[in-house]
Protein backbone atom coordinates (compact mmCIF):
# COMPACT_ATOMS: atom_id res chain seq x y z
CA UNK A 1 0.00 0.00 0.00
CA UNK A 2 1.61 3.40 -0.94
CA UNK A 3 1.25 6.30 1.30
CA UNK A 4 -0.20 8.70 -1.22
CA UNK A 5 -2.97 6.09 -1.03
CA UNK A 6 -3.53 7.16 2.13
CA UNK A 7 -4.99 10.27 3.82
CA UNK A 8 -3.62 12.80 6.16
CA UNK A 9 -3.70 10.84 9.57
CA UNK A 10 -3.92 7.19 8.86
CA UNK A 11 -2.03 4.67 10.37
CA UNK A 12 -0.85 1.59 8.54
CA UNK A 13 0.03 -2.04 10.61
CA UNK A 14 1.72 -4.35 8.77
CA UNK A 15 2.17 -7.34 10.50
CA UNK A 16 3.33 -10.48 9.92
CA UNK A 17 1.09 -13.78 8.97
CA UNK A 18 1.45 -15.54 12.34
CA UNK A 19 -1.73 -15.64 14.38
CA UNK A 20 -0.10 -14.24 17.58
CA UNK A 21 -0.24 -10.64 15.79
CA UNK A 22 -3.74 -10.54 15.25
CA UNK A 23 -4.99 -10.11 18.28
CA UNK A 24 -2.76 -7.53 20.09
CA UNK A 25 -2.96 -5.37 16.51
CA UNK A 26 -7.03 -5.57 16.65
CA UNK A 27 -7.23 -4.49 20.22
CA UNK A 28 -4.38 -1.38 19.65
CA UNK A 29 -6.10 -0.30 16.55
CA UNK A 30 -9.81 -0.58 18.26
CA UNK A 31 -7.99 1.38 21.17
CA UNK A 32 -6.02 4.01 19.13
CA UNK A 33 -9.69 4.61 17.40
CA UNK A 34 -11.29 5.51 20.34
CA UNK A 35 -8.54 7.87 21.44
CA UNK A 36 -8.00 9.75 18.51
CA UNK A 37 -11.49 9.44 16.90
CA UNK A 38 -11.31 11.61 13.44
CA UNK A 39 -9.83 14.35 12.65
CA UNK A 40 -7.11 12.96 14.47
CA UNK A 41 -6.77 9.63 13.39
CA UNK A 42 -8.81 8.92 10.02
CA UNK A 43 -8.22 5.40 9.90
CA UNK A 44 -6.22 2.30 11.18
CA UNK A 45 -4.95 -0.10 8.46
CA UNK A 46 -3.94 -4.14 9.47
CA UNK A 47 -1.68 -5.26 6.54
CA UNK A 48 -1.35 -8.81 6.85
CA UNK A 49 1.83 -10.06 4.82
CA UNK A 50 2.31 -13.35 4.08
CA UNK A 51 6.40 -13.93 3.25
CA UNK A 52 9.32 -15.38 4.74
CA UNK A 53 11.23 -11.93 5.07
CA UNK A 54 8.44 -10.69 6.95
CA UNK A 55 7.30 -13.09 9.72
CA UNK A 56 7.72 -11.87 12.74
CA UNK A 57 7.41 -8.28 11.97
CA UNK A 58 5.02 -5.71 13.64
CA UNK A 59 5.33 -2.47 12.99
CA UNK A 60 3.38 0.86 13.36
CA UNK A 61 3.39 3.58 10.15
CA UNK A 62 2.16 6.74 10.58
CA UNK A 63 1.49 8.66 6.84
CA UNK A 64 0.85 12.19 6.61
CA UNK A 65 0.69 14.60 3.86
CA UNK A 66 3.93 15.44 3.99
CA UNK A 67 6.11 12.46 5.95
CA UNK A 68 5.97 8.90 6.56
CA UNK A 69 6.94 8.08 10.33
CA UNK A 70 7.42 4.75 11.84
CA UNK A 71 5.99 4.64 15.28
CA UNK A 72 6.97 1.42 16.28
CA UNK A 73 9.08 -1.84 14.77
CA UNK A 74 8.84 -4.71 17.02
CA UNK A 75 12.07 -5.84 16.02
CA UNK A 76 14.56 -2.91 16.70
CA UNK A 77 12.19 -2.31 20.07
CA UNK A 78 12.41 -6.25 20.91
CA UNK A 79 8.94 -6.78 21.05
CA UNK A 80 5.03 -5.37 20.69
CA UNK A 81 4.62 -1.51 22.22
CA UNK A 82 2.88 -1.04 25.56
CA UNK A 83 -0.01 0.38 24.61
CA UNK A 84 0.59 3.69 26.51
CA UNK A 85 3.69 4.20 24.59
CA UNK A 86 2.23 4.02 21.20
CA UNK A 87 -0.36 6.23 22.32
CA UNK A 88 1.86 8.63 23.68
CA UNK A 89 4.20 8.38 20.20
CA UNK A 90 0.71 8.77 18.10
CA UNK A 91 -0.18 11.91 20.23
CA UNK A 92 2.82 13.46 19.77
CA UNK A 93 2.40 13.15 16.32
CA UNK A 94 -0.82 13.89 15.52
CA UNK A 95 -2.09 16.33 18.29
CA UNK A 96 0.69 16.91 20.92
CA UNK A 97 -1.72 19.42 23.11
CA UNK A 98 -4.07 16.10 24.08
CA UNK A 99 -4.01 15.10 27.41
CA UNK A 100 -4.00 11.28 27.45
CA UNK A 101 -5.00 11.03 31.14
CA UNK A 102 -3.93 8.27 33.01
CA UNK A 103 -1.51 6.90 29.93
CA UNK A 104 0.21 10.18 30.14
CA UNK A 105 3.84 10.81 30.85
CA UNK A 106 4.33 13.13 33.86
CA UNK A 107 5.50 16.63 32.64
CA UNK A 108 8.70 17.60 34.43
Amino acid sequence: MDSEDLPQGTENKPLEDEVASIPPANWMATELMLTFPPPALLSVTLVPLDAVETAGRFRVWLFLQDKNILLWDRKTENGFPELKILKQKLRDMVDPERSLGHSDTQKK
